[in-house]
């Protein structure tokens, strides 16, 4: 766990825009760890995947949105949905300025493997 967790920690560290011509890159790096750590990537990158969450609503995202998608995708079939959803939370606004994650949704989406039918019925049925 350790030394996952020091590189997820440096991995989050340069999301910040000192860095933003690299975040293609990073978002890479970061798939690649997650698809290395498998289902062991929870908890250690949780933090680390909450980062790259936060920059999906960033407007210099751009061009890297693309990577930003894959590195969650590959986030959520290494550690599972219900993991996943546990660090991300789903939720759906109903007004305008309300929080709004329903976009991830569309990432769950082709990156769900060995999951129970169960959780999703008991999850998303309400939403």
């Amino acid at each position: 766990d350790a030394p996952a967790g020091a590189l997820a920690i440096a991995l989050r560290e340069s999301l910040s825009a000192r860095y933003l011509l690299l975040w293609p890159s990073i978002f890479e790096a970061c798939a690649a760890l997650f698809t290395a750590l498998g289902a062991e990537s929870h908890p250690p990158c949780s933090e680390l995947l909450t980062a790259i969450a936060q920059l999906h609503s960033d407007p210099r995202i751009g061009p890297s949105r693309r990577e930003l998608i894959s590195a969650l995708g590959l986030a959520a079939k290494a550690i599972g949905p219900h993991s996943f959803i546990e660090v991300l939370p789903i939720k759906i606004s109903t007004t305008a300025d309300g929080e709004d994650s329903s976009w991830l949704i569309t990432v769950l989406r082709g990156h769900i493997g060995n999951a129970s039918l169960a959780h999703f019925g008991s999850y998303f049925l309400p939403l």
